[in-house]
């Protein structure tokens, strides 16, 4: 028996009867929706804009827009296995980039992620430090000690009478 070609909503299947042949197209068709990926996707939080991407089996995030306005050029992104994961930390890293230092109000854009709230916390906490040892008078190294709680941090702390 010879194979039974037919088009399928533009797309070429075959098989031993035209049911065998749609669903082959229709396989097809399946196939290519899932190699597209998904539309593109911008987030945006405090001033700051990040697009997220899908090329193929990788999904790609990059800021395209900051307080300054709109970045141009090429696109080269922060790769991720999935899209998921791209979402989370792009929306973790705007939450950082966005945040008030003064303030303690978590970011509405970590909404039902503990986990980001617990790193937008310690990120607050490091941010805070910085601030306070440059008003201290601190060096530029030295302030990362004091805020990063580096081996010189003691040091630091007690030559500007930082608090711990």
């Amino acid at each position: 028996m010879a194979a039974v070609t037919v088009e399928y909503y533009g797309v070429e299947g075959t098989g031993r009867n035209v049911t065998e042949a749609k669903r082959n197209a229709g396989a097809k068709i399946e196939r290519l929706v899932k190699a597209a990926g998904r539309s593109p996707e911008v987030v945006a939080f405090g001033g700051y804009a990040y697009l997220v991407w899908q090329e193929g089996d990788t999904v790609r995030a990059r800021i395209v827009a900051d307080p300054d306005g709109v970045r141009v050029g090429v696109l080269h992104g922060t790769e991720y296995a999935d899209w998921k994961e791209a979402l989370r930390d792009v929306r973790r890293h705007l939450a950082q980039l966005g945040c008030d230092t003064a303030s303690d109000e978590v970011p509405g854009i970590l909404a039902g992620d503990a986990e980001g709230v617990r790193e937008w916390r310690a990120y607050q906490d490091t941010q805070r430090r910085f601030l306070r040892a440059k008003a201290a008078g601190a060096e530029s190294g030295e302030q990362h000690e004091y805020a990063c709680r580096g081996p010189r941090y003691g040091t630091v702390r007690d030559k500007y009478g930082l608090p711990d």
